[in-house]
Formats: C-alpha cells, sequence, structure tokens
C-alpha cells in the first residue's frame, strides 16, 4: 500500500506519461521496492497502475478540454488538433477492441 503522497505523484507522473522506469528514479525506489513498482505498474488491479491512468486520462482531458475551448473560439488550428485526437483516439478504441475478441 502506498501513502496518500506517493499516489499523488504517481498520478502526475501518469500525467506526463513518464516510463515506469523514469518514475521509479523520481520516487526514489530502489531494489524490491523498485521491483514490486514494476510490477504493480503493468497490472490493472493495483494501486499504481490505476493512479498512473488516473493520470493520464486527467491530462487527456485537460489538454482536450483546452483544445475544444480554443476551437469554439475559432481557433483553427486547435480545431484540427482536436478532431485529429478525436480520430486517434477512436482508432485506438477499435485497435482494443479488436485485440479483445
Amino acid at each position: 500500500m502506498h501513502s496518500e503522497e506517493t499516489l499523488s505523484k504517481i498520478i502526475d507522473l501518469g500525467s506526463l506519461g513518464y516510463p515506469a522506469r523514469k518514475c521509479i528514479n523520481i520516487l526514489g525506489l530502489e531494489g524490491e521496492a523498485a521491483e514490486q513498482f514494476l510490477k504493480d505498474f503493468s497490472d490493472p488491479k493495483s494501486e499504481v497502475f490505476s493512479a498512473y491512468n488516473i493520470g493520464k486520462d486527467k491530462a487527456d482531458f485537460e489538454i482536450d478540454a483546452k483544445l475544444l475551448q480554443l476551437a469554439k473560439a475559432g481557433d483553427l488550428k486547435a480545431i484540427q488538433m482536436l478532431d485529429d485526437r478525436l480520430t486517434s483516439r477512436q482508432w485506438e478504441e477499435k485497435r482494443n477492441k479488436i485485440k479483445k475478441t
């Protein structure tokens, strides 16, 4: 079980999309703690996995929300970037569905 402070840092690391090894270095983990973090990082049932993915999702939302705001104001570049992000996400969802079948 990780402290609230550590989980908060893991959420931030997820927001930045840092890879597991970089997270370990930033968190100052070594030895068995680092090995356990690597296991937890890829275990969908772990709090590390959940916290990291919450961070990723929050960052995606914040970026999309800002792009939407700019797009509504008529920013053509923001409209294109938002469309690209939405299309990419749709393809990712389709790819995930294929993997599950």
